[in-house]
């Protein structure tokens, strides 16, 4: 692959063009905007618990080095039921205070379980490349609300 990488594109502009800054990523953790996908970007509810937590182990030494703290949020990656349920009560264990499914349906309150949030994509907005919602309508008119929340607790 690198060779065929190389010969397309520079690495160097491509990171340039697809990646935040050291300015950029110190910017957004100052406003505390900027959480954590994991370490290896892996689909945590399949792996085992000692794994799951070495995934949060690495991301919270890496934000304690770049950063001086902890992050509090996480995306799970994948975000499907089965890739986040069990691993938002690990999360917990490690400082974690949001954390964010893929279940797309509004959480109406953080106090149902903060580790369980659902949203939508932006590619499901209006424009997006899948929307979900007519544009003509209030985007929030009858909209699923989430329920995940209830199976985790």
């Amino acid at each position: 692959m690198n060779p065929l990488f190389a010969s397309i594109r520079n690495e160097e502009q491509v990171n340039k063009e697809l990646y935040f800054t050291e300015e950029q990523l110190n910017i957004l953790y100052a406003e505390g905007s900027l959480g954590s996908h994991s370490h290896h970007h892996i689909p945590l509810g399949r792996y085992d618990e000692k794994e799951i937590e070495l995934e949060y182990i690495k991301v919270q030494n890496f934000f304690k080095s770049r950063f001086g703290k902890e992050t509090y949020s996480i995306s799970y990656p994948y975000g499907s039921y089965e890739a986040c349920a069990k691993v938002s009560n690990i999360a917990k264990k490690y400082n974690f205070k949001l954390g964010f499914s893929m279940e797309r349906a509004a959480s109406l309150s953080l106090d149902n379980n903060p580790l369980m949030i659902s949203r939508f994509d932006c590619n499901d907005l209006p424009k997006g490349k899948f929307s979900l919602f007519n544009s003509k309508k209030c985007l929030f008119d009858n909209i699923n609300l989430s329920e995940w929340y209830q199976k985790v607790n």
